[in-house]
């Protein structure tokens, strides 16, 4: 098989390939180091410290906005409770209305029978 070689700035070679092919060599990486930035081994690193993270966080977000959603349907319970109750109300009013208006024509035929 043939070995895979990088120029350097001067001209010279150097192997890309360790020799069991398994990896990038260190003066591969080395040369290149600035422009590839950070290797896929570290970048895991900093991402598996940062997972349990991001699962507490999404776990805490999950319980606020079942709380939140708890509390809006209590709400929305207590608003139609309060719209029931406006309606009762409405609707009481319109009868002390009729009984009231029942109670004067009431008294007015008693006034004309005793009078």
């Amino acid at each position: 098989m043939g070995k895979i070689v990088a120029i350097g700035d001067r001209g010279g070679q150097y192997k890309v390939l360790k020799d069991d092919e398994s990896d990038l060599t260190k003066s591969f990486l080395d040369s290149f180091k600035n422009k590839l930035g950070p290797r896929a081994e570290e970048i895991l690193d900093q991402s598996h410290d940062t997972i349990p993270e991001q699962r507490q966080r999404l776990k805490e977000s999950q319980k606020q906005l079942s709380d939140e959603e708890a509390i809006l349907e209590q709400k929305d319970n207590e608003k139609q409770e309060i719209l029931r109750l406006f309606d009762l109300i409405a609707k009481n009013d319109e009868r002390n209305k009729i009984f009231k208006s029942n109670m004067a024509a009431t008294l007015k035929c008693n006034q004309k029978l005793k009078g």
